[in-house]
């Protein structure tokens, strides 16, 4: 091997191990947001439930805009998908109901033919519904789906998968649909191959679209349906 071609593996692992440390310190970003339900006893949160989602949508909306600005910067400085604003037109109005069928198809599938059950997670999620449930709402409906996307789809796909290929936008839309699904369930289970599956069509959506405001869209629009459900007792 020439000393060339050393030095460019060399700054090549470099380059890669820098983007994993600021991705990491993302990720702490945005789950340091939660950590407002850690100042009031957890016997009081209930009662405190207002002030809580006032502290943490102040906190979210602080780290959106960060991630934003940092999203934005990204696509200044490399974009070679040709990620921006896209206006609505009726194949995009088409293609997101053909989205959210996929979502409806994919929880039938895993509800009601495999049989999931409630995943640690979501049990988590509805108990903490009973508790805080204004902060809960915001967050689930409004806060999450759009963290989630500019940190999932938008970052970690520029970080890592910044190519103008389909292999490419195939492996970015797995790589970031695993670590979204592992950010929901932390085990080897049918629960974790559905939020995977659930993020794949985020990533779908945002690779087609070239426009991330879609799939933030579709995530909240999923994320919405499920806070019904959890309101309805269903």
């Amino acid at each position: 091997m020439k000393w060339w071609q050393l030095k460019s593996i060399l700054i090549f692992i470099k380059n890669y191990a820098q983007r994993m440390l600021y991705f990491m310190l993302f990720l702490g970003l945005m789950l340091a947001t939660d950590l407002v339900y850690v100042i009031y006893p957890q016997e009081q949160i209930t009662q405190h439930d207002f002030k809580i989602a006032l502290l943490q949508s102040i906190a979210c909306c602080l780290v959106i805009s960060f991630f934003y600005r940092r999203y934005r910067k990204q696509l200044q400085v490399s974009n070679p998908n040709h990620f921006h604003r896209q206006a609505i037109n009726k194949k995009f109005v088409y293609f997101m109901f053909c989205m959210a069928l996929c979502c409806g198809v994919v929880s039938y599938i895993f509800d009601d033919i495999l049989h999931v059950g409630t995943p640690e997670n979501q049990r988590l999620i509805e108990e903490m519904f009973r508790q805080t449930p204004i902060s809960m709402t915001i967050t689930t409906v409004l806060m999450a789906p759009i963290l989630e996307e500019l940190l999932f789809r938008g970052i970690f796909a520029n970080y890592f998968f910044n190519r103008s290929h389909l292999f490419w936008n195939i492996l970015a839309i797995i790589s970031s649909s695993l670590l979204f699904a592992l950010m929901h369930e932390f085990a080897l289970s049918v629960a974790l191959f559905y939020y995977m599956s659930i993020g794949a069509i985020f990533g779908v959506t945002y690779f087609y679209t070239r426009d991330i405001r879609y799939s933030i869209f579709l995530h909240i629009m999923m994320n919405s349906i499920a806070v019904i459900m959890i309101w309805a007792g269903v």
